[in-house]
């Protein structure tokens, strides 16, 4: 008996050992893809997108016009890209403009004594008594030395508090290098910008014929490993991209619309309302962070700051966005897998230290593409064997399987 324990034993290990190896190795090759292959491919991938999404319209058109497919699929494609083009043109455009400009509102504050001290007492007012006793001591001598380092600074014109002026010819000889790196950049990024268009005019075209390479030449027929992949991706990840596209786009109106609101009440006087509107809604498409983390903490500040009426207005803002999109989101993203959140906050932290921004998003859609796969039966990470909802899941996508064959 003790024998067979030990057998059972002995196996479990060899199993967590091999799974854990698997694991990391998958880990492993996925981190020296993003380190090595993404953005020398990122034109392909680009190009292997637009090819499948463009297919519906392609063909709806060649059959309604009698066009040929190449003929549309060309003229689509470009069509695409112009209209991407210019909305980043514009929306870039109105971004950095309100961005420039509040860069500058930020610099002149900075050099201005008065409103530092203004808004370092304001914040200590609202403190409790014994708390501001203790503080006003320090905080009075560190305004006082700030004041001594800022006069100093105006006397010499070497600003270290200040972002006043600055050696011209300094700061001109250390942007040097990234300059001549920039200019060296622009001929890969040309190249990048001209196969990425013109494959994708003949990905479009000729989609059917690289589908069913791939399906006569993989084992499985249309079921095989990447025509599944490729099926079961499109209709969860995909529709769930476009949700949270819509959804903000809405958190992006609201925001404006609440800060012009604001802005005519004659409490919020910034004329950064676009900018604010778009960094809101980026935010807010975020994992576990949301809107709470940018409209609390600035009604906070500015309760502190003596603007009760924009900390009231901004709670209230909060509330309308949230109950909207608790609204909006249900109808938007049916079906939506949820991601255990100290899981989801792990794989973003890893991905930010690891890659940046770009793998803080990348191993976050990787996660929930392995979700998916996992419960459509694809892959398999976990164990479903007791789990009846996997099991009608799965025998769901095999009945699509088969009627699609």
């Amino acid at each position: 008996m003790n024998s067979i324990n030990e057998v059972e034993i002995l196996n479990k290990r060899r199993k967590f050992l091999i799974n854990f190896a698997y694991y990391t190795l998958i880990v492993i090759l996925f981190c020296l893809f993003l380190r090595y292959a993404f953005q020398p491919l990122l034109p392909l991938f680009i190009a292997s997108f637009l090819a499948i999404v463009l297919q519906k319209p392609v063909n709806l058109i060649t059959k309604k016009t009698k066009i040929p497919k190449g003929i549309v699929s060309v003229i689509m494609v470009f069509v695409v890209i112009g209209v991407v083009a210019a909305i980043v043109a514009l929306v870039g455009s109105r971004l950095i403009t309100e961005l420039t400009g509040f860069v500058d509102y930020i610099r002149l504050k900075l050099m201005d004594y008065n409103w530092i001290e203004a808004q370092v007492y304001s914040i200590v007012e609202v403190l409790p008594n014994f708390i501001k006793s203790s503080l006003l001591p320090t905080i009075n001598t560190t305004l006082e030395n700030l004041e001594n380092a800022m006069a100093a600074d105006a006397a010499s014109g070497v600003y270290k508090f200040g972002i006043s002026e600055f050696d011209v010819g300094s700061f001109i000889s250390n942007r040097i290098p990234d300059v001549i790196n920039t200019a060296k950049q622009i001929p890969s990024i040309m190249v990048a910008i001209i196969i990425c268009v013109i494959t994708s005019c003949f990905m479009t075209a000729e989609y059917d014929i690289l589908a069913k390479a791939i399906r006569d030449n993989l084992p499985g027929g249309p079921n095989n490993i990447i025509s599944t992949t490729k099926r079961v991706l499109m209709t969860s990840v995909w529709k769930l991209l476009k949700a949270y596209l819509l959804i903000m786009c809405c958190t992006c109106v609201e925001m404006l619309i609440g800060l012009s609101i604001f802005k005519a009440l004659g409490i919020f006087s910034s004329n950064y309302i676009v900018a604010i509107a778009i960094f809101s809604a980026v935010f807010d498409i975020l994992p576990i962070l949301g809107m709470g983390a940018i409209l609390w903490p600035w009604a906070i500040v500015s309760m502190f700051t003596g603007n009760i009426p924009l900390g009231i207005a901004l709670i209230i803002l909060y509330f309308v966005i949230t109950v909207i999109r608790q609204i909006i989101e249900p109808k938007l993203v049916a079906g939506q897998m949820s991601l255990p959140p100290a899981l989801t906050i792990s794989v973003m932290y890893i991905g930010l230290k690891t890659f940046g921004v770009i793998g803080m998003f990348a191993f976050t859609i990787a996660l929930y593409c392995l979700k998916v796969l996992d419960s459509e039966g694809v892959i398999h990470l976990f164990n479903h064997t007791n789990d009846s909802s996997f099991e009608a899941v799965k025998e769901n996508t095999l009945e699509k399987k088969e009627g699609e064959a």
